[in-house]
């Protein structure tokens, strides 16, 4: 099962989250604080069964409103034949139509649950068919309902229950039952010989009707419990308590109720009714111990890369166990409590996420990860999430660079609350590239991490080094390198682009280049910024005019204005043709929010998802070809 989407309504400070579509693997949630991330996943975890909707939960300055959450899944084939299993399927049946077509869960205020689908969908297959069946096996006793009660009028008998029914609800099936047809039995003996075995048959006809109903009813019932052993639950991680660290000692029959050692048995195997029974020996108990913590110290090993520790389970006595952390070269253990707070956490969060992998079908909600670890161990974090989300969607929040896949920022949602409720009614949630105007602290640790990513390949050579002034031209040149002439783009083979973050740090690196002796050529927006910091270069540091270029002849336009109006609107912030149609590009992104619409379309072009028009190939050319005219020489 894979949940597509979800959308929460009147829920705390979430009046309308908007349709929050996810990746199938890991989610981003990226925000400020206050912004409504951990709300959101308050939200999620209350769409479990378990779970209830509390005065808590009712939205804040609009208590007249109730807090709905609807979520959208999609079945696997597996799940299919869970649900499909003993099930009279109608003939033709393409499982894969019916896999292919999502199904909506909402959960209101009563903690009741709705499910919809579309026609051919499994919620249509196993519980709309059987409600639209029964409907119409009662709507075909209406017509009966009427001649009877004709009949029975004409004869002036009325002392019986005979309403129609139109619509259908349990409670006018019980009044057949329980009224209708033992008070139409009282009254048969009033009607002439004649006509009583007319209204015999009907009497049996209703009989059976309300039989096959409560058929119904119960295949009903069965459909939805079975839906609910493949819809997975949702897991909170928040930190970690008392619960969530596993005890340096702790005796087995007391460790059967602790949740932590109840994780750690269920990744290992480790099976604490057979340590505890009485008739197992010693020796079979040590066996037993020493064979799944082999499992888990090596398993563990392979996440936690920040020093060689193992964590090992051992027996002390008959009836106790030690967790403990050993370190390489060392003989004498280490209680939990005696390692940071980061390993601590990392020990948490591993037996939870493996644990609930292992169990449950499960989606992982995890807020704010990583706290106590510096940023290697946020890397291991991140790497960790990537393998066990092949098993179990995960979604997290954070502000932290290292937790963000530059390659992956499709897995990004931005969560943005605006507090002016005549705007868009609190906390929203849009795609990366779906809502232009997101301040800089939101995009902050995306921006970062795309930084991060660029220093791992950044090289500056002898010669042929293209400084730019942004993220963003680094990556719209690189991809016009794709989808211009090749005769152009083979003089750019060699050349190393090095960008900066803005133009007034143009000139310090340039004095650095010099000073190295390294080749360089400098391009800058044609803004009063850039042209500002062409004369600082020219004047100050004796840059030769002929190593100094402008992305464009004509005034105010920077790298994004190469792009067509059409082609930008289209692949870079995903809006109609006619956006802001007489607005240059570069004014319809913030400048210090344009790393990551950049680098998604550099991503499209490189994926070959998109075809660029000729306006926006042409530019491209013409820079490109002015470039290679220039020297990126040092000048010495």
């Amino acid at each position: 099962m894979n949940l597509l989407k979800f959308r929460a309504k009147n829920f705390r400070s979430v009046f309308d989250s908007g349709e929050v579509n996810l990746s199938s693997d890991v989610t981003v949630l990226a925000g400020k604080n206050e912004a409504g991330k951990t709300v959101l996943f308050k939200a999620l975890e209350k769409f479990n069964q378990e779970s209830k909707f509390d005065g808590d939960d009712l939205p804040i300055d609009s208590p007249e409103a109730t807090p709905e959450i609807t979520l959208t899944f999609k079945l696997s084939r597996n799940d299919f034949s869970t649900l499909t299993e003993g099930v009279r399927l109608p003939s033709g049946l393409s499982k894969d139509a019916v896999t292919s077509i999502p199904f909506e869960v909402t959960k209101t205020f009563n903690n009741e649950y709705q499910f919809d689908g579309k026609e051919g969908s499994v919620v249509d297959l196993l519980l709309r068919s059987k409600e639209r069946k029964k409907r119409q096996i009662i709507e075909k006793l209406n017509p009966g309902f009427l001649s009877v009660r004709a009949l029975f009028e004409t004869h002036g008998v009325s002392a019986y229950p005979l309403a129609t029914t139109e619509t259908l609800d349990s409670d006018q099936v019980d009044k057949l039952r329980i009224e209708f047809l033992p008070q139409i039995e009282a009254a048969l003996g009033r009607l002439p010989t004649e006509q009583q075995e007319e209204v015999r048959k009907f009497s049996e006809q209703v009989g059976s009707t309300v039989a096959e109903f409560d058929q119904l009813v119960q295949e009903y019932k069965i459909n939805t419990k079975k839906m609910w052993e493949v819809i997975p639950i949702f897991v909170y991680f928040e930190a970690f308590d008392k619960e969530d660290t596993l005890p340096f000692e702790i005796a087995i029959e007391e460790a059967k109720k602790h949740v932590s050692v109840q994780r750690y048995c269920a990744i290992s195997g480790l099976d604490l009714e057979r340590l505890s029974d009485p008739q197992a020996s010693v020796q079979t108990k040590l066996a037993l111990v020493k064979n799944v913590s082999a499992v888990i110290e090596g398993d563990f090993k392979d996440c936690w890369k920040q020093d060689k520790i193992d964590l090992r389970v051992e027996m002390y006595g008959d009836t106790k166990l030690i967790f403990a952390f050993y370190e390489q070269g060392k003989k004498h253990p280490f209680k939990m409590d005696q390692r940071s707070k980061g390993l601590q956490w990392f020990l948490a969060f591993y037996l939870l996420l493996k644990a609930e992998v292992k169990q449950y079908t499960s989606i992982i909600l995890i807020d704010e990860p990583g706290l106590f670890v510096h940023a290697q161990a946020q890397n291991d974090i991140l790497a960790v999430l990537t393998v066990l989300a092949k098993e179990n969607q995960i979604l997290l929040t954070t502000h932290s660079p290292y937790l963000i896949d530059p390659a992956r920022l499709d897995r990004i949602r931005l969560v943005i609350r605006d507090f002016d409720r005549k705007k868009n009614k609190g906390t929203r949630v849009y795609s990366l590239t779906s809502e232009a105007a997101v301040d800089r602290v939101t995009l902050m640790p995306i921006i970062t991490a795309i930084g991060l990513d660029i220093t791992k390949q950044l090289t500056i050579a002898a010669d042929h080094n293209l400084v730019v002034e942004g993220i963003s031209d680094y990556y719209y040149l690189r991809a016009a390198l794709k989808f211009i002439p090749a005769t152009v783009g083979k003089n750019f083979e060699g050349v190393h682009l090095i960008p900066l973050t803005g133009a007034d740090n143009v000139p310090p690196l340039v004095s650095l280049l010099i000073g190295w002796r390294l080749g360089f050529h400098v391009l800058l927006d044609r803004d009063i910024k850039g042209k500002e910091i062409a004369q600082t270069l020219s004047e100050k540091l004796l840059v030769p005019e002929e190593q100094i270029s402008f992305v464009s002849r004509t005034d105010n336009h920077r790298i994004e204005d190469l792009i067509s109006k059409i082609d930008f609107n289209k692949y870079v912030l995903e809006r109609a043709d006619d956006y802001k149609e007489n607005e240059l590009n570069s004014d319809s992104i913030p400048g210090s929010n344009k790393a990551p619409f950049a680098k998604r379309f550099f991503e499209q072009v490189e994926g070959g998802q998109i075809t660029v028009s000729r306006e926006t190939k042409d530019s491209f050319t013409a820079l490109f070809t002015a470039l290679s005219s220039k020297k990126m020489q040092s000048g010495n």
